[in-house]
């Protein structure tokens, strides 16, 4: 997701140019295991963690960073909001 984030830069994204590595990987921290363990392919668990992402995006404020204690939208509200930019536009880039 990283590495499409660089794409979607490059497509002019203005939410991936916001959203930092961290924030990332602290939404997909937060993704349960089974979405990940369901299927064998990458690419399709890949789409089952973003359409998860993209269905939860209302919990966005009750996630946790990935060290698994602080709130993601903890030190900056317009966080949550911004995670839920990045995984729309990432949907409409990956379409």
């Amino acid at each position: 997701m990283k590495s499409i984030r660089v794409e979607m830069e490059k497509a002019g994204y203005d939410s991936a140019k916001k959203i930092g590595s961290f924030v990332i990987e602290s939404l997909l921290w937060n993704v349960p295991n089974y979405v990940y363990t369901t299927r064998m392919n990458y690419s399709e668990i890949f789409l089952d963690v973003v359409s998860w992402l993209y269905l939860k995006n209302l919990d966005f404020p009750v996630f946790k960073e990935i060290n698994g204690i602080k709130l993601l939208g903890t030190d900056d509200k317009d966080r949550t909001s911004l995670c839920r930019k990045f995984i729309t536009d990432l949907i409409a880039f990956i379409r």
